[in-house]
């Protein structure tokens, strides 16, 4: 399907949210998202990963090194410790409307640009996005192809997660530990990683839609719009429900939020190096903790622009992607649906003055896969992103226009922050806890 020769891209009105399943869609009521004022239980815990980081640590420093340059620095995610208290936290102050982090007096929100300076994907300048209807062959044929191996060899080890087929880690790790010259066993690990850490839908499995993604991968389609839009999606989900388990990628989400605060002692380099590991420096600098859940919450509702480090210490300045065709905003597709960002209203986090952004319609653009007009939707996301727009990043400013706190004041009128659910403590992680935030007070001075 292709668009006439000098046609442009007009959206949809089918791009408003039709479906009734609360799970994958955002509660309208004019214009508003109607968010719960509890919130009763939201988990971040993670795939176990020791395996995994075996494996890792165990290749040679070349071996590593070849892996990190086809598939970028996702190895290193292995060993990156997650705050789950900072993330639970977050999650409260989550806008799934405008799809930004509502702390104190700012907005923040990942971009495209930070993760893919995070993980230095070699495909993350490509043009080329996941698309869900080049799948081609079914999945079990093309993780087959991607292991070499016949696909009746995989029959009796694939099971079935929910409605998404997949296979589990151990058939993936005995194939990695049984064939570890063949040349092919590299792409199996990455899928791994893939499955239980960027994409960690099922536990201890690699969904099957992870297998199509990484089949394009390989074609050299770019995985990180869909690595931010599950992230927003999951984001969302969670908020919107007042419950759930974050299943976007909680490494990076940890990296990104932390790198935006400041930390004891850094082990980040210039930004303007060529060869850099951010993710390694992460994992190497101090950051004070650990810090109760109700603590982040107290810390992130007193947020100003000076306790914020707005371009992360491991960013360098490249464009910034912010619309796309006449999309006001930049459409994502994920694995399982679909959603939207809008840059324009994290300005500050590209060292650029913020305004008052454009941002119709965004608080109703998502969709899950599977519904009527899925495939006409995918195709305007696809040609949309043919016609890309990108903006130079500024020098340094946290300032904005003179209307903007006003605007952004009459944006957030009736957005509540909720109470968060607290499991009961012990007294031991109660005094843990008061030490680390005696140590994350000073070195934030939060509120001043």
């Amino acid at each position: 399907m292709s668009l006439p020769s000098g046609s442009q891209v007009i959206e949809p009105e089918w791009t408003v949210i039709e479906e009734s399943e609360r799970s994958d869609n955002y509660l309208l009521e004019q214009g508003k998202t109607q968010l719960p004022e509890r919130v009763h239980n939201i988990t971040v815990t993670r795939n176990n990963l020791q395996e995994l980081r075996d494996i890792y640590d165990g290749w040679s420093t070349e071996c590593r090194c070849e892996f990190n340059r086809k598939f970028g620095h996702i190895g290193l995610l292995l060993s990156t410790p997650i705050d789950e208290e900072m993330l639970r936290a977050a999650i409260y102050f989550w806008d799934p409307s405008c799809r930004v982090f509502v702390f104190g007096e700012v907005d923040m929100t990942p971009t495209l640009e930070e993760y893919a300076a995070l993980l230095r994907m070699p495909s993350a300048t490509s043009g080329k996005i996941y698309n869900k209807h080049d799948a081609g062959y079914g999945f079990k044929r093309k993780l087959a192809k991607i292991m070499g191996i016949r696909v009746q060899a995989l029959e009796a080890s694939i099971g079935n997660n929910g409605e998404n087929e997949g296979i589990p880690w151990y058939v993936l790790r005995d194939f990695i530990l049984e064939n570890p010259d063949n040349p092919v066993t590299v792409n199996v690990f990455a899928l791994a990683i893939y499955g239980l850490v960027l994409f960690p839908k099922a536990w201890g499995n690699v969904d099957g839609k992870i297998v199509d993604l990484f089949e394009q991968l390989l074609d050299n389609a770019n995985p990180i719009p869909v690595i931010l839009a599950e992230t927003i999606r999951s984001l969302s989900h969670c908020r919107i429900n007042g419950q759930g388990r974050f299943t976007g990628c909680a490494q990076l989400l940890t990296i990104w939020l932390k790198s935006h605060f400041k930390c004891l002692h850094s082990e980040f380099k210039d930004p303007n190096i060529g060869d850099r590991f951010p993710i390694e420096e992460f994992n190497m600098s101090t950051w004070p903790g650990p810090i109760s859940e109700r603590a982040w919450m107290e810390n992130l509702r007193r947020v100003t622009a000076a306790n914020v480090i707005w371009k992360a210490p491991w960013m360098d300045h490249p464009p910034l992607l912010y619309r796309c065709a006449n999309y006001p905003w930049v459409p994502l597709l994920g694995l399982w649906g679909a959603t939207a960002y809008a840059p324009a209203l994290v300005r500050r986090q590209t060292g650029s003055l913020q305004f008052m952004p454009v941002i119709s319609k965004l608080d109703t653009f998502g969709f899950a896969y599977g519904i009527p007009g899925t495939s006409d939707r995918i195709f305007y996301v696809c040609e949309a992103w043919k016609n890309i727009h990108r903006v130079a990043a500024g020098a340094y400013t946290d300032l904005t226009t003179p209307g903007y706190p006003e605007w952004r004041s009459n944006r957030l009128r009736g957005f509540v922050i909720p109470e968060p659910f607290e499991p009961e403590r012990n007294d031991e992680t109660d005094d843990l806890y008061e030490e680390g935030e005696m140590h994350y007070e000073a070195a934030m001075n939060w509120g001043s």
